[in-house]
């Protein structure tokens, strides 16, 4: 277990992590203190699955909009698709630099955000549009 000070200045979401864990283990163990160990822990690491939706939607983001580049007869558009894969994966990279842990995360999601990505884009009248024979 890394020390839980520096975990939290460095990676938030493996702290949360670690966190349940340890209230877990706490709770296990007997430690005879009026908190509501489970709950705690849940919620730690639901505010940790936070930033994991977070990179999901940033991945998705950056897929439905480079779709629209491609496919889409609407060029009016494509200065904001541009801004918006720009800043998505501004984010992105800023997430992972702010939690390591998270690294190969984007890698184990990629088809869920593909999909996403491909449902979003589809939506967008211009790409049915683009779509149809």
């Amino acid at each position: 277990m890394a020390d839980p000070l520096t975990l939290y200045d460095h990676d938030f979401f493996a702290w949360t992590q670690d966190q349940a864990a340890a209230l877990r283990r706490a709770q296990r163990d007997r430690i005879d203190a009026p908190l509501d160990w489970e709950h705690l822990a849940d919620e730690l690491e639901q505010l940790g699955g936070l930033i994991k939706d977070s990179i999901r939607c940033d991945l998705a983001a950056v897929i439905e909009h480079l779709l629209k580049l491609e496919h889409s007869p609407d060029t009016g558009s494509w200065t904001k698709w541009r801004a918006s894969v720009r800043k998505a994966r501004r984010h992105l990279n800023d997430k992972i630099a702010s939690h390591p842990s998270l690294l190969s995360y984007p890698q184990i999601i990629l088809t869920d955000a593909w999909l996403d990505g491909c449902d979003d884009a589809l939506q967008d009248d211009c790409m049915v549009e683009a779509a149809l024979p």
